[in-house]
């Protein structure tokens, strides 16, 4: 008797999750604008009704498997998260993710991921140059914008207990009407390593360098060497450190700490006299990030997150306008998620 052939079977899975963050500065304001704001100064620079917020980032994440080709297993993914500020509706918004990955083999992947994120607001900026005639009226605008993203990241397993990374990446932002001289096109190379030391240690960390190119124009026939707006072009190098603690004594009440270190060095490349583009010109942003995340598992299938985070910009240029004071910042996030696998 003739066996059938077996019929490639479609594994799917989920997640729903719902994140509960506290941000203690949501437009990652200067200590300068957050006193301005609350003293009630210049209220048409603003249009927040609070400088912290409670966010509530409902979300879902669903995965399909399929043994499609001889070469390994094929994975789509779809991902949605939905921003929401309670008291700042203005900035609510929503990030949308695609996965399509083929597996190679047992050792190695190969994945393309697109992102999407429609408009979102940052904050109220005026267009004229702070070096302009100050005859010229002064109007501030809503400053918005969106990004999409597509990457190819290429995993390899080294070994039993290390793992390595490879993606490169194309990102593209673009901003409203006022402000599309800030427009960038950026593509970045990124590699990773991830050892797992032993049952209790495990670490990773990343390099990532990107160059992004500004549009530096806003009229049509304008050419780039003449024209009489910003250049926002930038390189950036990306250094992030991890470490996760699985501690036996800690085990009753935890059973992951999270420890994350990021450093992203911005240096934006204009070449433009400084009098013509005092926010770029020898302009160097400090960016550093410090997490603290605590993972329990209540039962098989909900996840306990609870999480602390602290985000710094130093802002270093020639010009001694208030552009190092107006663009740093300190903003501290805390947070619980809780997520179900089905």
């Amino acid at each position: 008797m003739r066996l059938k052939e077996a019929v490639p079977r479609t594994a799917v899975r989920g997640t729903a999750s719902f994140s509960l963050i506290y941000n203690d500065n949501i437009l990652g304001a200067s200590t300068d604008d957050i006193d301005a704001f609350e003293g009630g100064s210049y209220p048409f620079k603003f249009a927040h009704e609070s400088t912290d917020d409670m966010v509530l980032a409902p979300g879902l994440d669903l995965e399909a498997r399929r043994d499609i080709f001889e070469l390994g297993q094929t994975r789509v993914r779809v991902r949605a998260k939905h921003w929401i500020y309670a008291n700042n509706p203005i900035k609510t918004n929503t990030d949308l993710d695609f996965f399509l990955r083929q597996n190679i083999g047992k050792r190695q992947s190969l994945e393309l991921y697109l992102h999407a994120s429609p408009f979102q607001y940052i904050r109220h900026l005026s267009d004229r140059s702070p070096l302009a005639d100050p005859e010229i009226p002064l109007q501030w605008y809503s400053f918005r914008f969106q990004r999409n993203i597509w990457n190819l990241t290429w995993r390899q397993t080294v070994s039993r207990k290390l793992a390595a990374t490879l993606v490169f990446e194309r990102n593209f932002r673009y901003y409203n009407r006022e402000f599309m001289e800030n427009d960038i096109e950026a593509w970045e190379l990124r590699g990773s390593l991830a050892w797992n030391v032993n049952r209790v240690l495990s670490l990773s960390g990343d390099y990532s360098y990107e160059d992004g190119n500004g549009r530096g124009l806003d009229e049509i026939g304008e050419a780039f060497a003449t024209s009489d707006n910003s250049d926002p072009s930038y390189e950036r190098d990306l250094y992030r450190l991890g470490v996760d603690l699985a501690v036996p004594q800690l085990a009753r009440y935890v059973d992951e700490i999270g420890l994350t270190f990021l450093f992203m060095d911005y240096y934006y490349t204009a070449r433009r006299p400084l009098v013509d583009d005092p926010y770029h010109v020898g302009r160097r942003d400090l960016n550093y990030k410090y997490t603290v995340e605590l993972q329990r598992k209540l039962t098989r299938d909900v996840t306990l997150r609870v999480a602390a985070r602290r985000s710094s910009r130093i802002v270093e240029s020639p010009w001694e306008g208030d552009l190092t004071t107006d663009k740093a910042f300190v903003q501290w996030q805390t947070w619980v998620d809780l997520a179900y696998r089905f």
